[in-house]
This record gives C-alpha cells, structure tokens and sequence, in this order.
C-alpha cells in the first residue's frame, strides 16, 4: 500500500476472477451489450420499412377573373386568377 493514497483494506482494488462482484460486473457488462445489439438491429429492421420520399408535384393554373373585358386597351385594369398547388404524389 502506498503512503498517503487514503485507501484502507486490500491494496488490490480490483475484484478478483470468479468473485461475486466480479460476476456481477460481467452480467451487467453481457445485458448491456445485449440491448445495445436488440437496438441496432431493430433500427435496421425499421429503417428498411419506412416508404420511399415522396415526388412533389407542382401545377399552376390560371384564368382571367370574370369581370375582365374581352378586348382591353394599354392602361385598362385587368384581374386574373391564380391557383398554385404545390403537393407530393404519396396518398393521403
């Protein structure tokens, strides 16, 4: 033991091979690995059953309001519509 060091018993710290804590730590050591392992492999299993991205689709339409002339002049006030419908292809 060193002088000074404030540790009292053995002056291995260290549990020995076979003992109780030693087995303990092991069990411990094993189900963390297993659920490390459980996880990965159910993220993989998931990750592979999401869909496919789905492709925007973009359709733009437009018409003259109802109210417009049918023959206008340079500097006549026109008024239209417009619809623009920016959505993707995957079903509702």
């Amino acid at each position: 033991m060193r002088a000074g060091s404030g540790f009292r018993g053995s002056q291995d710290a260290t549990p020995r091979k076979g003992s109780a804590r030693s087995r303990a730590g092991g069990l411990k050591r094993w189900i963390a690995g297993a659920a490390a392992m459980a996880t990965a492999f159910s993220g993989i299993s998931v990750a592979g059953a999401l869909p496919a991205v789905a492709v925007p689709v973009y359709e733009i339409t437009a018409r003259w309001a109802d109210n417009t002339a049918e023959q206008v002049a340079s500097g006549d006030v026109v008024s239209s519509e417009w619809r623009v419908n920016v959505n993707d292809d995957a079903a509702a």
